[in-house]
């Protein structure tokens, strides 16, 4: 088992997956945080909120909730805090890929952060508490 860390660098032993298509480290976490923390625990492990900025990768980290925490909403890396309207993933880049529902995202009630549900996305409120996804490099 360690070799098998060590060969890809995804801490199976810290409870990380390696999805195959495409290759990601992820770990699904169902107690519920607002973002804040949810970014903070990712942190903390050297990990960032998911990025699921092609439409293959946020089918494969869709699947992979479902499969984990069944058809529960989850943040996704994905925010306008710093400005309005303009959409900045965890790692730096802006929007280009999206799968929001129809009306989203809508800003209703200042609704800065990305919640993924088992089919779309929809704007939500930041610190209100929802399950997570964090996404080590490897």
């Amino acid at each position: 088992m360690h070799a098998k860390v060590a060969s890809c660098g995804c801490p199976f032993e810290d409870g990380y997956e390696l999805l195959d298509n495409p290759k990601l480290c992820v770990k699904a976490f169902g107690d519920k945080k607002p973002i804040e923390e949810a970014r903070k625990i990712c942190q903390d492990s050297g990990a960032m909120l998911i990025v699921s900025d092609t439409d293959e990768k946020n089918t494969a980290v869709s699947e992979y909730v479902r499969k984990t925490l069944g058809t529960t909403s989850y943040f996704i890396g994905l925010t306008d805090e710093r400005t309005e309207g303009m959409y900045i993933w965890e790692n730096g880049n802006v929007l280009t890929f999206s799968k929001w529902s129809y009306s989203q995202p809508d800003n209703k009630k200042n609704r800065d952060c990305v919640m993924a549900t088992p089919s779309s996305w929809i704007s939500f409120i930041c610190n209100s508490p929802r399950a997570f996804v964090c996404e080590k490099q490897i």
